[in-house]
């Protein structure tokens, strides 16, 4: 069986792409500028949900969703721990049990790399997603292919 980090090393080499030496950074940088850890076992976690979300999705709308478990991580009223915020029942789609692909892995690597940095996909405003349409609740911020993206009540971006 072939890991990941292999298929994401021969991936580059087939299009003739750098490959960094940070494959998951292990730590966000928080809004008070401390790092966050993460660790590999949430990194999965998160790989899987993102997978049973937005498998088919863009690696840019898969990118936003792991933002979005990251934003209501940090937000701290979604519970006090990353895999507790993942658990939470009815907040996110059962884990995903197949393979992970090549898009997931590395639009959770990037999530992780640029949170709080002026390259997020969407700002840590953002809370919510569904597919289809928005909730009724939240305020709307963006669509990215099937999925729509909601911030608080009362919130400005």
């Amino acid at each position: 069986m072939i890991d990941i980090n292999s298929k994401v090393e021969k991936f580059c080499a087939d299009y003739d792409l750098a490959v960094d030496e940070m494959d998951h950074p292990n730590s966000i940088l928080t809004a008070e500028g401390d790092r966050a850890f993460v660790s590999d076992k949430d990194i999965e976690l998160m790989e899987r949900i993102v997978a049973a979300e937005a498998r088919g999705e863009s690696c840019e709308a898969q990118e936003a969703v792991a933002t979005v478990i990251l934003n209501r991580w940090q937000e701290g009223s979604f519970g006090d721990t990353l895999e507790s915020v993942m658990t939470a029942s009815g907040q996110f789609a059962k884990p995903y049990q197949g393979e992970i692909s090549i898009s997931v892995h590395l639009a959770v690597k990037n999530a992780l790399i640029y949170y709080n940095t002026y390259c997020m996909c969407i700002p840590s405003q953002v809370l919510f997603f569904r597919s289809d349409h928005y909730h009724n609740f939240g305020v709307p911020y963006m669509t990215i292919d099937n999925l729509y993206f909601s911030c608080r009540e009362g919130v400005i971006i």
